[in-house]
């Protein structure tokens, strides 16, 4: 009871001190710019934040191609409003107002034509044939318990397993996929037999087909080498 009295007493005062602040300093108001062309193109600022910020809580739902197109249409659309239209703006800003636009939009086409659509990893779904033949064949695995959802995957997607290093050592590995963004049978039945708490969870097997390694958090390149290093040699 202690610790919830003071967690939400911190939390009242944090909530209050905005307007204490407002209420000292309310004298002071009469200094600042009135509403006018600045205001609408601030308000048209935050509007594409908000929108940006709906489209990252949306983009794990999404298939990443078209989280990608979107997001690159939300920026060309934000260059072109924000630098092009809207209110006049005086003289001064008109100049770096536009350059900012095609900045903007430039940044948008140069992520959407260069964007790298495949992973260079050839990942292969998960079965028992294809543990059995990796072990047969003394080729160490690497599980990837991940989820559709699953926002630190993604991330790895886009870093760690894009690494040059990380990749030419993946080489060497049977690099396996489990999809657990379905709570089935089998992805519960898979979960329980690896003792996988949630995702992404990071399951290194040796030559041998036993454990050498785990991971339950977000890995970098560097940390991911030496964990592939080691199950490699068994």
């Amino acid at each position: 009871m202690a610790l919830g009295f003071a967690l939400f007493f911190v939390l009242g005062l944090g909530l209050g001190a905005p307007y204490l602040a407002l209420a000292a300093l309310a004298g002071r108001l009469r200094v600042l710019p009135r509403a006018g062309a600045w205001l609408e193109w601030v308000e048209r600022v935050f509007g594409f934040f908000l929108l940006g910020l709906a489209l990252y809580f949306a983009a794990p739902l999404l298939p990443d191609p078209w989280v990608r197109v979107t997001t690159g249409l939300l920026l060309v659309a934000a260059g072109v409003v924000l630098g092009f239209l809207g209110p006049a703006t005086p003289p001064v800003m008109r100049w770096p107002r536009r350059a900012g636009g095609i900045a903007l939009v430039a940044f948008a086409l140069v992520g959407l034509l260069g964007a790298e659509t495949e992973s260079p990893i050839a990942w292969v779904p998960f079965s028992d044939e294809a543990l059995a033949r990796a072990t047969a064949a003394g080729r160490p695995v690497l599980l990837d318990f991940e989820a559709a959802w699953c926002l630190p995957c993604r991330e790895m997607e886009r870093t760690t397993f894009r690494d040059p290093a990380v990749v030419r050592a993946a080489a060497d590995f049977v690099m396996v996929k489990v999809d657990v963004t379905t709570e089935d049978e089998r992805s519960s039945a898979l979960s329980g037999r690896f003792a996988v708490a949630g995702v992404p969870t990071l399951v290194l097997l040796g030559p041998d087909g036993r454990e050498r390694g785990r991971f339950a958090r977000l890995v970098d390149a560097a940390e991911m080498l030496r964990a592939m290093d080691e199950a490699r040699r068994g």
